[in-house]
């Protein structure tokens, strides 16, 4: 939308210079033709007609000089004057801008006098005058003959077959056409050529070599209304170049200069506008837009102009100017385009939070509406505001009137999101059996894979809490032949096994949860790596309920070498499940076992650090001591600190003070270590020190505690030893 007005801008045709360069080859052709028709002059029938219509073609009193010729063909239809008086009546025509009547006496005499003396100049004619009916493929042979002979009308002709391929968009050959005018040295056409020659190659894009054409003529013409036009091309040149600073700068001139109620000047206005919203400056761009408006209120682009307003005061986030523009100028907007941007002003409020302008504007621009199919989209957006206000009822009100067969039928994608915004309604209102027929509805729109999949989870989670069980089984497992397992599946098969667990169905558990385990760690298409953050959620979700058994029974169910990878991961999901839920005992067999399969898995420090929480719960501070001291040394960098501090405060439990004392010194010392650690060890180290009569020593370490302020409970401690070492 924003660069469619350089395109409208080149193409459109420039009546005055059609005109220039319609007199100059009306002044070549008349030389010729009124040297021919002295020498027919002559005595016999008709001749003195001939001689008045001779004369009044001499001083291009063009409609007398039909009259007479028409005339003479009406009253001497056989005279030896019939054949050039058929083709001047045809060239008259053409210079009163009669094209259909010159087409029919050009025509004519061709079918006449196919090799008669006019034959040239005829097929000039006619061309041209096919070319102004707007028939360039019929013109395009006869100029091209014409430009292929000899004579006079060779240059005009080829100018003319160059816009011939102008109107038919063959950019190339209109090009070459006016390269060679442009080199032919004809002063009559150099500078008209020059001009269409940059106008084709910016038409097909060639800037740069618009730009070199077309410099010169902008320094040489003394044509001040062609000079307007070639500057206006230059700017466009150079808006096609995404030279947006320097077509700012050359707009600014044409404006300067140009007439206030030009077309010239509009346009550079409008390039100037364009150029200044793609620089991001769009607070100047509104501005220039509005100059636009007003240089040119009745201009066809007003609803291309309003819509840059729009969007530009919508990205500057000044929702209520653009609100007051839709109001000003709604009449003006096509209804595609109304509808656009009032979700988009719509939008612009919501992100604001102002809801009520936001509903306010949807409102405004549905009743503006008069499609139902363009009003759909609104209704939507406006539903699914309502739908974030908590008002449910108003959205089953307002969507399910518009419903109808004929709008499901039109535009699916569209109809199937006001169908799930009506489901999801009618599920807050607890209305489930008419939820349910909403997304069966949906589904059978066959839309978008995303709005299928979003309408087959709710489905399923419908008939999971209607405890329909082996309909959402049978739902599931169509969503599974599309090999996806995204979080909000992941959810509704651990609400179905959780289910079918609770039933007693312990077996059809298993087997829900092994399938949707095979999808989440299986090879996508191309060897894309397993969907692990997807796996995550989903055993996130089953040892949410308490499902650790299932976990584990799918781990041990997976034997060979081919699983490995997914066998350490269920172990390793299955102990977490059983210590978050705090079953010590299952959490120490499974981490155990986890160690002794996978002794070089590089979350072993992470079961080591989970075995040896488990001991020090237990109160077995040595074993303790023992596995974090482990877990430390498989840590990676800068995820040991915390394991040895641990070590250390295990040691300072069994009375090893030495031991202890020296380990929390080299947590302090560790660059690695920080914050509530560090400070936990300067508290521990008073407390050795303390125990060993160094109170120098231990006030200098509470000191330096109760100064860090990362943990309230040890920043308390620390004062109070102070405060007790102070007495």
């Amino acid at each position: 939308m924003v660069r469619d007005m350089s395109r409208r801008c080149r193409e459109e045709q420039p009546r005055s210079y059609a005109r220039l360069t319609r007199a100059n080859a009306a002044a070549v052709v008349l030389v010729l033709l009124i040297s021919v028709a002295g020498e027919l002059y002559a005595t016999g029938d008709g001749a003195e007609t001939y001689q008045v219509a001779v004369g009044a073609l001499k001083d291009r009193l063009w409609q007398t000089a039909a009259d007479q010729f028409r005339a003479l063909l009406r009253n001497r239809p056989h005279s030896e004057y019939a054949p050039s008086a058929t083709y001047y009546l045809g060239f008259c025509s053409f210079q009163l801008h009669d094209f259909n009547g010159a087409k029919r006496y050009l025509k004519s005499y061709l079918s006449g006098w196919p090799r008669g003396e006019f034959a040239t100049p005829c097929r000039y004619y006619l061309g041209r005058s096919l070319l102004e009916s707007g028939q360039p493929r019929e013109a395009r042979p006869l100029l091209h003959q014409v430009a292929s002979g000899k004579g006079g009308l060779v240059i005009a002709a080829k100018f003319w077959l160059g816009r011939v391929f102008s109107q038919m968009a063959q950019w190339s050959e209109a090009a070459k056409l006016y390269t060679e005018v442009v080199e032919s040295g004809d002063t009559r056409y150099a500078e008209s050529a020059a001009y269409e020659l940059g106008r084709a190659l910016a038409s097909g894009e060639e800037y740069a070599r618009s730009l070199k054409a077309i410099r010169p003529l902008l320094r040489q013409t003394k044509n001040e209304d062609l000079r307007l036009k070639v500057w206006l091309l230059l700017a466009d040149d150079l808006f096609g170049l995404e030279k947006y600073r320097e077509t700012i700068n050359e707009t600014r001139k044409i404006i300067g200069v140009a007439p206030a109620s030009s077309s010239i000047r509009s346009k550079a206005l409008a390039l100037q506008a364009k150029s200044l919203r793609l620089l991001g400056d769009l607070k100047a761009a509104v501005d220039v837009f509005r100059a636009y408006l007003k240089a040119s209120p009745d201009s066809q682009h007003t609803a291309w102009a309003v819509q840059n307003i729009i969007e530009c005061l919508v990205s500057l986030r000044n929702c209520q100017e653009a609100s007051q523009a839709l109001l000003l100028w709604a009449n003006a907007l096509p209804q595609e385009v109304l509808g656009d941007l009032g979700v988009e002003i719509s939008g612009c409020y919501s992100g604001l939070g102002q809801e009520a302008a936001a509903i306010k504007t949807l409102k405004f621009t549905l009743n503006r509406l008069r499609s139902g199919r363009l009003k759909l989209p609104v209704a939507v957006k406006l539903a699914d505001s309502y739908f974030r206000s908590g008002k449910f009822s108003q959205v089953v009100l307002l969507l399910s009137p518009m419903l109808g067969r004929g709008i499901l039928s039109q535009d699916k994608e569209v109809a199937a999101a006001a169908l799930l915004l009506v489901g999801a309604s009618h599920e807050k209102l607890r209305s489930f059996d008419e939820a349910g027929s909403d997304y069966r509805l949906l589904l059978s729109l066959n839309p978008s894979r995303e709005l299928r999949w979003v309408a087959r989870i709710r489905l399923s989670n419908l008939l999971i809490e209607s405890g329909n069980l082996e309909d959402a089984k049978t739902m599931l497992w169509r969503m599974g032949s599309e090999s996806r397992l995204d979080k909000g599946l992941a959810d509704v098969v651990a609400k179905l096994v959780e289910a079918l667990r609770d039933r007693g169905d312990s077996r059809d558990a298993l087997l829900v949860a092994r399938d949707a385990i095979d999808r989440l760690w299986s090879p996508g298409p191309e060897g894309q790596s397993p969907n692990e953050g997807v796996g995550n959620a989903f055993l996130t979700a089953l040892s949410g309920r308490h499902l650790c058994d299932i976990i584990l029974k799918i781990a041990k169910a997976s034997p060979g070498d081919s699983d490995a990878a997914l066998r350490a991961r269920l172990l390793l999901d299955a102990g977490e499940c059983c210590f978050t839920s705090g079953e010590d005992a299952s959490a120490s067999t499974i981490y155990m076992r986890f160690v002794r399969e996978f002794p070089q898995s590089p979350e072993l420090y992470v079961v080591l650090s989970r075995l040896g929480t488990i001991a020090f719960r237990a109160g077995d501070f040595a074993e303790a001591a023992k596995l974090f001291k482990s877990a430390a040394r498989k840590a990676p960098p800068g995820k040991g600190c915390e394991l040895v501090y641990m070590a250390c405060e295990s040691l300072f439990r069994l009375g090893r003070l030495d031991e202890a004392l020296l380990g929390f010194k080299r947590v302090i010392a560790s660059s690695d270590c920080r914050g509530r650690v560090v400070q936990s060890s300067y508290l521990k180290c008073g407390l050795v020190w303390e125990e060993f009569g160094d109170f120098k020593r231990a006030r200098s370490a509470y000191l330096t505690c109760a100064s860090m302020g990362f943990d309230e409970t040890a920043t308390a401690v620390a004062r109070a030893r102070l405060a007790r070492l102070g007495d």
